[in-house]
């Protein structure tokens, strides 16, 4: 088990800038709109209303991967280094 706050992900302009996004409601929504399991879908409304840290379980780390596979490489390399350290 694992405790991430996904509310403030520290991403990297062109221009080597830092800037804090707020990706919870993203995953949240794209692990959703995606999962064809009913009780993920309950545990991704949770992540959508969730403030600060939460809990992540190994299986839902894997969910979280498989959301931010396919956003843009701004947004899933820091997720993917939060999810791995």
């Amino acid at each position: 088990m694992k405790k991430i706050d996904f509310s403030k992900v520290e991403c990297e302009t062109i221009e080597r800038q830092k800037v804090t996004v707020d990706m919870t409601k993203s995953i949240a929504n794209q692990i959703y709109m995606t999962t064809q399991d009913i009780s993920v879908m309950d545990w991704a409304r949770e992540l959508y209303y969730s403030e600060g840290e939460f809990e992540f379980e190994d299986d839902k780390i894997a969910l979280v991967k498989g959301a931010v596979a396919g956003m843009p490489a701004f947004y899933k390399v820091p997720v993917m280094k939060l999810l791995d350290s």
